[in-house]
């Protein structure tokens, strides 16, 4: 089976590298260029024309590619909606988030905070192997960075309050999305943010159990 991925915000294909998902096909779905004042709902739409309805197929998003997965779940129907790292509706939005778009302060994001990584940034993304690090780093330098800026204003002003059936994998160390109290079904131990990549083998097993069930 086809497993149509979004990646998250500031990421793209190499988040999902590590992933071994034998048999199916993991089929990245690459970002394009947001239009002006476009939302969430809007974006998302666009990004569901390369996906084939014409087999069984899945989708599944990491992070802000987690909230676009659920809108384009809503125009047609995955097998499975897998959502890794990731909110599923606006009512899971932490409330500090909350508070930085009534402040305006998504708009005030400094640009070195990406382009040059500190600990600070490996802190929030649970980034703690070496690996992890160098492709954080490679990853956000390489960031469309009028993107990003729009990614998170629409993903603040998300108006979804719909939670779709879909199977929900985060980890207990996450600090950009904390789990505190979301549904989920699969809690990975230690997992932070960006523990796609550093338990590659741990979502692999789980990820592949879910689609065969």
């Amino acid at each position: 089976m086809k497993i149509y991925c979004y990646s998250g915000l500031g990421a793209d294909r190499r988040a999902f590298r590590y992933l071994d998902l034998t048999p199916h096909e993991l089929v990245h779905i690459d970002w394009i260029d947001h239009l002006k004042n476009e939302t969430l709902e809007q974006y998302a739409v666009r990004m569901m024309s390369v996906i084939s309805v014409d087999e069984p197929f899945a989708l599944m998003g990491l992070s802000f590619g987690g909230m676009i997965a659920v809108e384009v779940s809503k125009h047609i129907k995955p097998e499975k909606l897998i959502v890794i790292s990731s909110i599923v509706c606006k009512d899971e939005m932490p409330a500090k988030y909350k508070l930085v778009k009534v402040l305006g302060l998504h708009k005030m994001i400094p640009v070195w905070f990406f382009k040059h990584p500190t600990r600070l940034t490996n802190y929030f993304f649970g980034a703690k192997t070496e690996r992890a690090k160098k492709l954080l780093t490679n990853i956000l330098q390489s960031t469309d960075y009028a993107f990003l800026k729009w990614a998170i204003g629409s993903m603040l002003n998300w108006k979804n309050t719909q939670k779709p059936n879909c199977v929900r994998i985060h980890g207990t160390d996450d600090h950009i999305l904390p789990i505190d109290n979301l549904p989920t079904h699969h809690r990975i131990q230690g997992g932070g943010h960006f523990m796609i990549v550093q338990k590659a083998d741990q979502l692999s097993e789980i990820i592949t159990q879910a689609i065969a069930q």
